[in-house]
């Protein structure tokens, strides 16, 4: 396996470097309690998203709840 494919993995339909995603996780706990919600409603709030972007956190959540199940 390559570096560049050791530095990243499949995040649903993304690719994220490892690095990005512990610091993302890192600054959910300390700033929003390690609420997604929070964070979310944060985002939606402040960026305003288009409806296209709004579908596709919906399809994300989705598949989410299907996983648990």
């Amino acid at each position: 396996m390559s570096r560049m494919a050791n530095a990243m993995f499949t995040c649903r339909q993304c690719l994220v470097p490892r690095r990005s995603v512990r610091a993302l996780k890192h600054l959910v706990r300390t700033f929003f309690g390690g609420s997604t919600e929070q964070v979310v409603n944060a985002l939606i709030e402040d960026a305003r998203p288009s409806a296209a972007e709004l579908d596709r956190l919906a399809k994300l959540i989705e598949q989410a709840r299907q996983e648990e199940a």
